[in-house]
């Protein structure tokens, strides 16, 4: 029985270490080691969902992964773009589109609005209630 069932991944730092690994290597089965070992957690994180145009290899390991995980496992996306441009920030391509139909197959959208969160907690932290109490502000 695994005790970690779950894993947060920041999308960017995840998709440039596969990037070495491939240059280093320069075979496909490393990037395929590395996905079959995100594919096997029952919830992935994704966080930076496309915030950066992704390279024809690290789409090849997208769509890798999300073929791997289709239907078998949850997977939270969360990016700032609508998931109705994620086709066209990938490049548009057929395997851009198999992506995002595996991914979005059955979604529940979150959308958080205008509401910043660091900003809420910046403002709020007990770090700045001594700063705000000085100045005449309410605690």
């Amino acid at each position: 029985m695994r005790v970690k069932n779950h894993i947060p991944v920041l999308l960017g730092f995840c998709l440039q270490q596969t990037s070495l690994i491939l240059a280093k290597f320069d075979r496909n089965d490393a990037m395929m080691r590395f996905s079959k070992i995100l594919a096997n957690y029952d919830l992935l994180i994704l966080d930076e969902w496309l915030s950066t145009v992704p390279s024809e290899q690290e789409i090849n390991f997208l769509f890798e992964l999300a073929e791997k995980r289709s239907e078998i496992h949850s997977t939270i996306l969360c990016g700032v773009y609508e998931p109705l441009s994620w086709c066209e920030r990938m490049g548009s391509s057929a395997q851009s589109e198999s992506i995002v139909k595996r991914l979005i197959h059955t979604p529940i959208n979150i959308d958080c609005g205008d509401f910043n969160m660091r900003d809420y907690l910046n403002r709020h932290s007990p770090k700045n209630w001594l700063s705000q109490a000085s100045n005449g502000g309410a605690v």
